[in-house]
């Protein structure tokens, strides 16, 4: 019901305005995750469970961008 409201609302303004609004929230949005993170992991096995989490964050986003470059160049290999 939340995102036909918005919906609404994000089509009364110009495109200018549609992709500023999108890409702050795209932008914003993770920080509160990760703050989030921070704090649930900041009373659970002291700096051993946030260096675990850590690295595995770190495997993660790796994956995340060795994906998105060979996903990418896939319409290249025509």
């Amino acid at each position: 019901m939340l995102i036909y409201v918005l919906d609404k609302i994000l089509r009364l303004l110009p495109s200018w305005a549609q992709s500023v609004v999108s890409t702050i929230f795209i932008s914003v949005v993770p920080i509160f995750f990760i703050y989030a993170i921070n704090m649930t992991l900041s009373g659970v096995g002291g700096n051993q469970g946030k260096e675990t989490v850590i690295k595995y964050g770190i495997s993660f986003a790796i994956g995340g961008l060795l994906g998105d470059v060979f996903f990418h160049t896939l319409p290249e290999l025509r």
